[in-house]
């Protein structure tokens, strides 16, 4: 092995000329002595790593550093190449490791010095070279001088690799094959020749680079076809080539290959795709109109200019296939002259289909809008839109541009129109043969899918005009706003005053939702001459409630169709379905007044007058009339309660008409005064507006009711507001809270002015207070009438929550003002339960009066407290009406019975007025633990013949 040194690099520089070693050879390693003698080893890095390459039996070995990476040159010796040639280098190498993730850094290089920077030309480039056999790693190299050139092995691999190995260098001539041709274009042959001319450049370098000596000609393919070869060629120059053997039209792609000594250029060669060459199918007529007037049909069209594959086409030798649906074909080669004219003779509805032919070839077929075209239809006509095709003959116009307008609706077979917002869609029959002077009936069916609400309502109007345009629809014959979900027949009569071919239009117009409008059952038919409508109908109801009307009207001049009528032959008015006049022999355009004497009961009536002519009746003109008779008097207004001086005074506003807006005697009205609570009836013959009820009357809240009078006729009552009147209670009073009226008898306070104060809870039947901030309420008692003695109070009580007690006081006043006036007869600072518990109060009334008990909430953070009854007795025993008093009867509370000392007989009376119980006893106890609670009167007859009576509450 030798280390290339500065003398050995002299020793080389002279002897450079001496290399006679020439491709094709072989450069191996036979023996350490050749290896050490021929080869030369640079170790770049000999600083850091001691491994360098080395003899191994046969080849060299970089045996691998675990520490460093390597750097470590084997150069082969040298050999001798020629300019202008080609020459594949070929390094074979293994790689031996014990881990398969171990991978070498390799690289070959060629160069005309032994040297690292003489080694000038990459050949081979591996950074994750595997191999554990022997493998070939080769590059090309053509050089530039001929010369003597050296190639070297590098390996740079990283520390702990494995082991490279290296058996020989081989060098072998390489072919050299032409680059690819460049410019490539074609051109198709004109005026559709059957030929393509194709144009190049010749390269001017071989395949890998370098100056190019050896050219030879081309291949000339079409698609995958040799058509042609030439075998003259130019480095670097122009050529051209004309394809004259096309035989079918259409689009070719070529490519041209060029060709040498070793053979074709090498890779993917340029290719190029012709326009279409021959004659080309021509495009499809564009822009085709059918338009009709009558039974002319003119088709107009623009004729294609191009191919369909951008070929040559002949615009002058084009022709054109035309047919019709329904018909066939019409012209199998219409030229000329444009628009194509056809006459149609039948009224129906036509497709016209247009084909462009050039040599032979179709283009595809166009169709036309659908037009209308032929003669009028004679009458009777009629359509009930039975199948998809009635729609046919119709013209169908969207005025708004919405594209929502009149169409089929298949599972109905009706004609529909459907759309939101603003609508203007028209609906026109084909052409109608119609004679000037004749009257026609127009029939037809219309319904709504929705009528729930007025949004879904549609208005529809009938034209009629000489063209099937919303312009030419200028004559109205009926028009209405469609307001039933059910399919209602529609009667149009009407003339024309020139005879010819009219169509009838359904304009469907104005704001509406998205349900639809249907037609059906359409039919047009002359008709027999009828009058028309009457006009100026009106009804006069009888004064002062008289049970007449006067009913006048004006004859018609003109038929329903708008014609002159020949006669008018007599007039019917109608009340409801009576015929009650009959005029024989009416004049035209005359006024008629009857007065029908004869009206049955006070009311609206409906009147109607037909005319005829002959036995042919008009339509008839119908109006309602105002009342007829006398009318039930309206309600009376501002109805008020007021306290004037203590007695309640009622006022209110007189009616000033009927409730149907008839007449009544205002002034003979009376008014019914009814009085609440007991629904007592005061007065039936108040004629004025104010009435003072006088009687003297129990506390209660009052309501009263006004009804007014006329005749043996009333109106609704209406009732007053509510308020309080008569003097204090008597006892025992007793409530359960269960209505808003029996607490407005109750006083309410709102002590510390806070807005929170008592309530009544008409849900619960109870009062309540819930304020959530110290309490400082009271709640009142009605007044009630006391003599001096011993009373029981008793009142249920709960809280809102256990954890929260509430607190209250009981007290006794002659007035309901909050202060030094309440005595406290009672305390209760925890009413914690939250089921309503009852409490008891005995207390004692100091003088006969007036007295009030107060129910004060004190609690100073209360959640809820609330009162659900309350009741007061009298421990006095007192006679009653009158009725003799006897102290030896009395009520014992504590164990429920009654107590009188001399016997007798013994009756006990509910608050209903039932007795509950009836006996003969002596002196002594009754048990009367087994009546329900309640107030009853005990009355007591003495064997001396006295009563005693007297109230309890158990």
């Amino acid at each position: 092995m030798k280390k290339i040194t500065s003398v050995l690099f002299l020793f080389y520089c002279f002897s450079v000329g001496w290399a006679q070693t020439v491709p094709p050879c072989t450069l191996e390693i036979t023996d350490a002595e050749t290896f050490a003698r021929d080869w030369t080893v640079i170790d770049v890095n000999s600083d850091v790593s001691a491994n360098t390459w080395a003899y191994n039996d046969g080849n060299a070995m970089y045996t691998q550093d675990k520490s460093n990476a390597a750097d470590d040159w084997l150069i082969a010796p040298a050999v001798t190449l020629e300019a202008g040639k080609a020459y594949k280098v070929s390094a074979y190498v293994k790689h031996s490791s014990t881990f398969g993730s171990d991978k070498q850094k390799i690289e070959l290089k060629i160069g005309t010095a032994p040297t690292v920077e003489g080694l000038t030309t990459r050949l081979v480039y591996d950074e994750s070279f595997q191999s554990r056999l022997f493998v070939e790693k080769s590059g090309t190299f053509s050089p530039a001088e001929s010369g003597v050139f050296y190639v070297g092995l590098r390996c740079y691999s990283e520390s702990y690799n494995g082991d490279l190995y290296f058996q020989k260098i081989v060098i072998e001539e390489a072919p050299v094959y032409p680059a690819q041709i460049t410019d490539l274009s074609i051109v198709a042959g004109e005026r559709g020749a059957m030929s393509a001319t194709l144009s190049w450049t010749w390269p001017s370098s071989d395949h890998l680079g370098g100056a190019l000596s050896n050219l030879l000609g081309a291949k000339i393919y079409r698609g995958t076809d040799l058509v042609a070869t030439l075998d003259t060629a130019t480095v670097g120059g122009k050529a051209g080539w004309i394809d004259s053997s096309i035989e079918t039209a259409g689009n070719y792609t070529y490519k041209v290959v060029a060709y040498n000594t070793f053979g074709d250029s090498q890779g993917s060669a340029t290719t190029v795709t012709s326009p279409w060459i021959g004659n080309d199918t021509p495009m499809a007529v564009t822009d085709l109109v059918a338009s009709a007037e009558d039974a002319t049909v003119s088709l107009s069209f623009m004729p294609p200019t191009v191919g369909k594959n951008g070929g040559y086409i002949d615009t002058e030798a084009l022709t054109y296939e035309i047919g019709r649906t329904p018909g066939g074909v019409l012209s199998k080669s219409f030229s000329g002259p444009f628009p194509y004219i056809d006459e149609v003779l039948e009224l129906g509805s036509y497709v016209y289909t247009v084909v462009a032919m050039f040599d032979g070839k179709a283009s595809v077929s166009v169709s036309s809008n659908k037009v209308v075209a032929g003669g009028a239809k004679e009458l009777p006509y009629s359509e009930s839109f039975d199948t998809e095709s009635s729609l046919d003959l119709f013209t169908i116009l969207s005025a708004n541009g919405d594209n929502s307008t009149w169409k089929y609706d298949s599972s109905k077979k009706m004609v529909q129109y459907w759309g939101g917002s603003d609508a203007d869609e028209w609906l026109i029959t084909p052409k109608l043969n119609l004679v000037a002077g004749k009257n026609y009936k127009l029939l037809f069916k219309t319904g709504l899918e929705n009528a729930a609400s007025e949004e879904s309502y549609k208005d529809l109007s009938v034209t009629i005009g000489r063209a099937a345009t919303a312009e030419a629809q200028s004559t109205r014959l009926f028009r209405d706003t469609i307001q039933s979900a059910l399919m209602e027949e529609k009667e149009v009569v009407f003339s024309v005053s020139e005879s010819g071919g009219y169509h009838i239009g359904f304009h469907c117009y104005g704001q509406t939702n998205w349900y639809a409008i249907f037609i059906d059952d359409l039919s047009v038919d002359e008709t027999v001459v009828v009058p028309a409508v009457v006009s100026d109908l009106t009804v006069a109801p009888g004064e002062q409630g008289a049970m007449s009307a006067t009913v006048a009207w004006t004859n018609p001049s003109l038929s329903a169709a708008g014609t002159q009528l020949p006669m008018l032959t007599k007039m019917e008015l109608y009340r409801g379905e009576t015929l009650i006049y009959t005029q024989e022999d009416p004049i035209k355009g005359g006024s008629e007044q009857v007065i029908d004497e004869d009206v049955p009961a006070p009311g609206k009536y409906e009147y109607r007058v037909i005319g005829y002519v002959e036995e042919n009746a008009g339509e008839a003109a119908v109006v309602e009339s105002a009342w007829i008779g006398a009318d039930t008097p309206k309600s009376v207004t501002d109805v008020e309660l007021t306290d004037v001086e203590g007695k309640p005074q009622v006022t209110f506003r007189a009616p000033a008409e009927g409730v149907n807006g008839g007449y009544i005697d205002v002034e003979n009205l009376r008014y019914r005064i009814v009085r609440d609570p007991g629904s007592e009836m005061l007065t039936e013959s108040l004629t004025d507006t104010v009435y003072v009820d006088s009687d003297d009357l129990s506390l209660a809240l009052y309501r009263y009711t006004v009804t007014t009078l006329s005749g043996d006729m009333e109106s609704e009552s209406v009732t007053s507001n509510a308020l309080v009147f008569g003097s204090a209670l008597g006892l025992p009073y007793e409530t359960s809270m269960d209505s808003a009226d029996e607490m407005a008898l109750w006083t309410i306070v709102d002590a510390n002015n806070d807005t929170k104060s008592w309530v009544y809870d008409a849900t619960e039947k109870e009062m309540k207070y819930t304020a959530y901030s110290a309490a400082d309420d009271w709640l009142f008692t009605p007044p009630f009438e006391a003599k001096k003695g011993s009373y029981t109070l008793e009142f249920r009580a709960r809280a809102e929550k256990y954890r929260y007690p509430e607190s209250i006081e009981v007290t006794l006043g002659s007035d309901v003002l909050p202060g030094e006036s309440q005595t406290v007869i009672a305390s209760y600072p925890e009413i914690n339960s939250t089921l309503s518990e009852l409490y008891t109060v005995d207390f004692s009334v100091p003088s006969d009066g007036i007295w009030y008990i107060g129910l004060h909430a004190t609690t100073r953070d209360p959640w809820g407290l609330y009162i659900s009854s309350c009741s007061i007795i009298s421990n006095v025993i007192s006679g009653i009406d009158g009725l003799e008093c006897m102290n030896e009867v009395y009520f014992d509370r504590s164990n429920h019975s009654l107590v009188f000392d001399k016997g007798g007989d013994i009756q006990i009376i509910n608050a209903a007025g039932v007795t509950v119980v009836s006996c003969e006893s002596e002196s002594g106890r009754m048990d009367l633990s087994q009546l329900p609670a309640g107030l009853y009167i005990a009355h007591v007859v003495t064997e001396e013949g006295k009563t005693i009576q007297i109230k309890f509450i158990k």
